[in-house]
């Protein structure tokens, strides 16, 4: 249906941001109103991580989009019990287990949150069945699909320092990865983004339980299962989380108003002034997102026209197969000698005698034009 290019293959995960943000600031505005959920929206957009993957063809785009809407149904579902809304629910369950993996802990959380807060004995036999049904459909999945990955010594070996274990220190940075996309990495932004998500889900527990049960869950799963090394909480597989914690976050807001409701407004403008600039995502809205860009060093490649090979690294593999295939001026790109690298040559520093070596970053163009044997420069 598109063009094989470049606009052909970002179009894609633009579309799918787009619809994500449309569902998610309606959903949004439904939860907490204008005042909170114009901050919260704000913050979704402008995230830096969001952008990404908003422009490049990988699946994490997808994830974000399948929590939004499970949740969103789920919300409706809760409001009217109705078959359809169920019925709805269930289809939207099933195919996000086949198109996003971290939907299962979504469905997790939907199907605990039933459990603990359904009061009407004669519809609790409906949601349970839902809830069998995910689980045959991640069973499915699963076996024909996900285990592979987990027998993978290489995946296993990439992500170990993503997983949960015994040093303190790692957990806490890996836990803090929850807030790092919603507020940034600064120590204001950290201390705050916590408190405003441990203050949120206080208020959901008092006031929404299900949406505390479910949120609490959400964000509890993964963290129990990257204890067993079956999960990394690498940033790009907790991107998911983010229309959740902005969420919870922005209830924190809602508690305050209902005490102090003249600084609500003032409070949600100074956190944006303690925590945006901070946070480095201006970058992405004022400068262009070079994040696996591959033209520039390839065309300095071209121009320079040394044949010693060059050694590309393994994550820069497709884009550079995809432009010397597609860009103009294709045949000078085919005629590039390359060498395909993995990344355990890349961290054990194996590299090959070459002038350049690729990664999945734009290299600037001193170190790409740099040459000179023994592995060269890398960006």
């Amino acid at each position: 249906l598109l063009p094989a290019t470049e606009f052909g293959l970002r179009t894609l995960p633009f579309l799918i941001g787009l619809v994500t943000l449309l569902v998610f600031a309606h959903w949004i505005y439904k939860e907490v109103g204008y005042t909170t959920g114009i901050w919260a929206l704000g913050a979704f957009m402008a995230g830096g991580i969001f952008l990404r993957y908003s422009a490049e063809i990988k699946q994490y785009g997808l994830d974000m989009l399948a929590t939004v809407v499970l949740l969103y149904l789920f919300s409706r579902y809760r409001e009217n019990r109705s078959t359809p809304s169920l019925l709805t629910l269930i289809i939207a369950g099933w195919l996000s287990v086949f198109f996003s993996m971290p939907s299962i802990f979504v469905l997790a959380g939907i199907g605990i949150a039933t459990f603990f807060t359904e009061k009407d004995p004669g519809k609790f036999s409906r949601p349970v069945l839902a809830m069998l049904s995910w689980i045959l459909a991640f069973a499915i999945n699963f076996y024909f699909f996900l285990r592979h990955g987990i027998k993978d010594e290489s995946l296993q070996d990439y992500h170990e320092k993503y997983f949960l274990g015994r040093d303190l220190s790692n957990n806490l940075d890996l836990v803090n990865t929850l807030v790092y996309s919603s507020t940034g990495h600064t120590v204001i932004a950290i201390a705050g983004g916590w408190l405003l998500l441990l203050a949120g889900w206080t208020y959901l527990f008092k006031e929404k339980k299900w949406l505390f049960i479910s949120s609490l869950f959400l964000v509890l799963c993964p963290l129990l299962v990257s204890f067993t090394q079956h999960y990394s909480l690498i940033p790009r597989l907790l991107l998911f989380m983010l229309p959740v914690v902005l969420l919870i976050q922005s209830h924190a807001f809602i508690w305050i108003s209902k005490y102090y409701s003249k600084i609500t407004l003032p409070g949600v403008l100074l956190w944006c002034l303690l925590v945006i600039p901070g946070s480095g995502n201006w970058s992405y809205l004022t400068g262009k997102l070079s994040i696996d860009e591959y033209r520039q060093p390839m065309n300095i490649l071209v121009e320079k026209g040394d044949s010693t090979a060059i050694y590309v690294h393994h994550h820069a593999w497709p884009g550079v197969v995809f432009y010397a295939e597609h860009m103009e001026g294709n045949d000078s790109y085919q005629d590039l000698p390359v060498i395909q690298g993995k990344w355990q040559d890349w961290e054990n520093g194996k590299i090959p005698s070459a002038p350049v070596s690729y990664t999945h970053l734009t290299l600037p163009t001193n170190r790409v034009a740099g040459g000179g044997g023994g592995g060269g420069g890398g960006g």
